[in-house]
């Protein structure tokens, strides 16, 4: 099995969905996808979760991809580069397992961390944990820096609705209507619309998009096998 999440998958709520999963045993592929920044303690801690409900990790690995709050930071990927590390983990799982090899423990995986968390990081952080604490029933990353609204642009097509992996867009009067509560904040709907009409109103989008800047050097896949 190949399991692959977001960085932030506690907010996103990736977590409740993987407390479903039972292994017996099963052989699996841990990967996380981040956009460029850091990839923080995702990596481990998906390998150890899994681990208590029954999955054997044999292969695990960081990977980048566009980030989805800035289109300009890590444009493009994954490239050409980034896909051939992708193969390179791929074979050499598969030979693993070819020879029968599922005990062998992977290497150590560190925490993948920015050498200076800045003050708007933190203070981020700050606010998404109490607002996790006091509103239960709402998305704090949403609430926070993902504020979806539909301008005029909208022409009814549907297709943000279609693609929203949590189906948290209806269509209503003939425009698309976002339930926050359920919404992940992953942008699909932004990036799949053809007129552009949804828009993110977060007053925090601004300073977010200013941090990114800092990120603008590439970053390189790590495997762990």
């Amino acid at each position: 099995m190949i399991l692959v999440v977001p960085t932030m998958s506690n907010i996103f709520g990736v977590e409740g969905m993987l407390n479903r999963l039972i292994g017996q045993d099963t052989s699996m592929v841990a990967m996380v996808m981040y956009g460029n920044q850091f990839s923080g303690v995702a990596l481990p801690r998906l390998v150890e979760q899994m681990k208590k409900q029954g999955f054997r990790t044999i292969g695990a690995g960081n990977f980048i991809g566009q980030h989805s709050c800035d289109p300009t930071c890590a444009k493009g990927r994954p490239d050409k580069f980034d896909l051939e590390k992708a193969k390179e983990l791929g074979v050499a799982t598969w030979k693993k397992i070819s020879k029968g090899n599922r005990i062998n423990a992977l290497p150590e995986i560190p925490a993948d961390r920015p050498m200076v968390i800045s003050p708007t990081t933190l203070w981020s952080n700050i606010k998404i944990s109490a607002i996790s604490s006091k509103r239960k029933n709402v998305n704090p990353l949403v609430n926070h820096w993902c504020q979806f609204q539909v301008n005029d642009q909208c022409i009814g097509c549907g297709l943000c609705s279609t693609k929203c992996p949590v189906q948290a867009i209806s269509m209503v009067n003939g425009k698309a209507v976002h339930d926050l509560s359920s919404c992940i904040g992953c942008y699909r709907c932004v990036n799949q619309c053809p007129t552009h009409a949804i828009e993110n109103k977060s007053k925090q989008l601004a300073f977010f998009q200013r941090e990114l800047k800092a990120y603008s050097s590439r970053r390189e896949p790590v495997v762990y096998i």
